[in-house]
């Protein structure tokens, strides 16, 4: 029966195509689809182009479909050529040419079957066979891949053999299984296949076997123990070397390259890849479990080179793994590892990665004594648990480390150095970050809704921002820290509607241009030293910030705040232009028991407008203000007390500048050109001012008081 356009074959029969094919059904993803047992579709040496879509597809509304034979056809520009959607046996496909996406795909089992004698052309084969036979095939830049196989008790025998394969190979699927070493039924005979004109090693329940210096396309290992590989170069194929349920494996001194897989380990446990190299390959090394088989274990990976790859390892499911004096470059992905436990990695060399190392969704991890430099990306980690980072040197990367959603995490004595950002955590609990160095970055540190997060013993110097702590952060505290030469050293801050907390405590900061910003943040900073600065602190958006014990010298401004509540006590400021700037809407604020002496102005309150609200509490008490030209300036504001300080040697002591209802009393003025001269307009009824109760001695003027009309 002849077919000239794309139909459905409802009734058994031979039918052939009458002309060449192109495009789908309307409505569908197909050309023709076979719901018939016993057809025979004869392609007449015509073709079949659906434009991206699928050719051929084998849907039966019962079962299984049978007895289903097709030759003689070409597939051009498909998704999938024949798709077998169900169970399906005695079909045959023979005599065919495949170009382009995948020729053969069954979604469920096909038995008894027999592919032979197609071409494949960029093509590939992916199928869960059962007593099957695939022979004399060519595939050029294509590869047969098997899937899921039947678990059966009995004997039976897939037959794999006269394969060509030119740029491929075969390879298992992470969901195939196999009978394992020492019984169990044998699935596969796998013989007189080759890979670039080379033979197509296949090893199956097999001890003691070694393969030295021969000459191979393609080494596939099922279900065997004690196997050596050593100095062998393979190219161009599937995957270089294959290790499928394999127990005690030494692959060394190997060379792959321009591979999809260099190597491929699958459910294999006590393996060691050793002084072996990948270069160009689409995935250097391949290791992943097979549910039913177990998770591969107690892997080493050392001594080799991983070079231009699209991902240099790539490790699912695998527990115990090493990874010991590797060179990692000029890969996509250095190394990527998924759901996976028990992992160490030491003396490894990630440079110029994309990415250099991928953790994802693994438990119990350490990195150490490792250099990460000039990637894109140095470590990418996303929901890790009890991960140990130390001796590493983190350089010239745009990000060094991110850590998406982390749990106890230990970081200790890494550098991080001349990074864009140096090191993110974002959204994670429990870390501890100690004995660090953080130099030269654009960002050191990025705090992202973070909680219970202990930085201490760090020492951050000349980098633009050295911490960021941001949205929502909780419970951070910055310890024992040295700070030096940035421009910018602690920035906190919340969101609109959740404040960041942090508590900073016997840290020092050095010379840099704003010490400590505050931003919709709660924070205690205490035994704080910091010198040579443009700014000390800056507490804006409704912070609420404490600032206890701590000195600060040469700076420009000591403290400036904003729509904030401040206390400021028991700290020592000197040799200031401006100790503390109190600036426009005016919040609480309390300047106790400190010490500020040798500026131009210690204290200044001050609206920029008078027509804001006049502070809401404002409180000056026990503080001694010593040789600065303004003790306190109060401008444009009140509701300000003023109490039991010490003025002494200021031009100034207390200035008022069109304020009011400013209560100072029980203070001291002791030789001060001015003790308080109130100054301002008539209209501004600053004679609400209180004075009263205060000593004057040896001032040039205790009091004076000017009006303007």
């Amino acid at each position: 029966m002849p077919i000239t356009s794309c139909t459905i074959i409802r009734r058994p029969g031979y039918y052939y195509l009458a002309n060449d094919l192109e495009g789908t059904l309307v409505g569908e993803d197909y050309c023709i689809l076979i719901i018939s047992d016993n057809v025979i579709l004869d392609g007449n040496g015509k073709s079949i182009n659906p434009h991206g879509k699928n050719a051929v597809v084998l849907k039966p509304h019962v079962m299984t479909v049978r007895n289903i034979t097709i030759i003689n056809t070409t597939f051009l520009n498909v998704d999938i050529a024949i798709l077998v959607d169900q169970d399906s046996r005695d079909i045959i496909i023979t005599n065919n040419v495949f170009s382009s996406g995948l020729a053969v795909y069954t979604r469920n089992f096909i038995s008894r079957c027999r592919i032979s004698n197609n071409i494949f052309l960029d093509s590939s084969v992916k199928a869960k066979v059962y007593e099957c036979e695939i022979t004399d095939n060519k595939f050029i830049n294509g590869s047969l891949i098997l899937i899921d196989q039947h678990n059966t008790a009995g004997y039976v025998k897939n037959i794999i053999s006269y394969n060509e394969f030119q740029n491929g190979g075969l390879r298992f699927d992470a969901e195939v299984g196999i009978g394992r070493l020492g019984g169990g039924p044998m699935l596969y005979v796998v013989e007189n296949n080759t890979v670039n004109g080379k033979p197509l090693i296949y090893i199956q329940n097999r001890r003691g076997i070694n393969l030295e210096n021969i000459e191979a396309g393609q080494i596939v290992i099922v279900a065997s123990e004690d196997i050596k590989i050593r100095n062998i170069r393979i190219s161009n194929t599937e995957a270089g070397i294959v290790l499928f349920n394999v127990v005690g494996t030494t692959v060394t001194e190997c060379n792959i390259r321009n591979a999809r897989y260099g190597i491929y380990v699958l459910s294999s446990r006590d393996i060691k890849i050793e002084k072996c190299k990948f270069d160009r390959n689409n995935i250097g090394i391949f290791i992943s479990r097979i549910t039913r088989e177990g998770p591969s274990k107690n892997i080493l990976i050392a001594n080799s080179t991983l070079i231009e790859n699209k991902k240099g390892i790539v490790v699912k499911g695998v527990e115990m793994l090493k990874i010991h004096k590797l060179s990692i470059k000029n890969n996509y992905i250095g190394a990527e590892i998924d759901d996976s436990n028990n992992i160490n990695m030491e003396h490894c060399q990630i440079d110029e990665n994309g990415e250099g190392l991928q953790v994802n969704i693994t438990t119990d991890i350490e990195i150490r004594n490792s250099n990460i430099m000039n990637n894109k990306i140095g470590l990418n980690a996303r929901e890790v648990k009890y991960l140990i980072i130390s001796n590493l040197e983190v350089k010239n990367n745009e990000i060094g480390i991110t850590l998406n959603f982390p749990s106890n995490i230990k970081i200790n004595d890494i550098k991080i150095e001349n990074n864009k950002v140096g090191i993110v955590f974002n959204q994670g609990t429990n870390i501890s970050f100690m004995n660090n160095l953080v130099e030269k970055n654009e960002l050191g540190v990025k705090v992202i809704s973070t909680s219970n997060f202990k930085l201490s013993k760090n020492t951050y110097t000349k980098n633009n921002q050295a911490i960021s702590i941001i949205y929502f952060s909780r419970d951070i505290q910055v310890t024992d820290s040295i700070f030096a030469e940035n421009v910018f050293d602690i920035n906190i801050s919340g969101d609109v509607s959740v404040w960041s907390e942090a508590k900073l405590n016997n840290i020092t900061l050095l010379n840099g241009k704003v010490g400590l910003i505050a931003n919709r943040s709660t924070v205690i900073a205490s035994y704080i030293l910091i010198k040579n600065y443009a700014m000390g602190a800056f507490i804006t958006n409704y912070s609420d910030v404490t600032i206890d014990r701590c000195i600060v010298e040469k700076v420009e401004t000591g403290f400036s705040a904003r729509k904030a509540s401040l206390t400021v006590m028991n700290c020592r400021l000197s040799n200031y232009e401006h100790g503390f700037i109190y600036i426009d809407e005016l919040r609480r604020f309390n300047i106790i028991n400190n010490i500020f002496e040798n500026g131009k102005t210690a204290i200044w309150i001050r609206q920029i407008s008078s027509r804001l609200p006049p502070c809401p509490q404002g409180k000056i008490i026990n503080n001694t203000i010593i040789n600065n030209y303004v003790g306190i300036n109060i401008t444009k504001t009140g509701n300000i007390f003023i109490s039991n300080n010490t003025f002494s040697k200021n031009t100034f002591g207390v200035f008022l500048m069109n304020s009011s209802q400013v209560d100072i009393r029980y203070n001291v003025f002791y030789t001060n050109k001015i003790g308080i001269y109130d100054y301002g307009y008539l209209w501004m009824k600053f004679d609400r001012n209180t004075i009263m109760q205060n000593k004057f001695i040896n001032n040039r003027v205790a009091i004076r008081l000017t009006i303007e009309k």
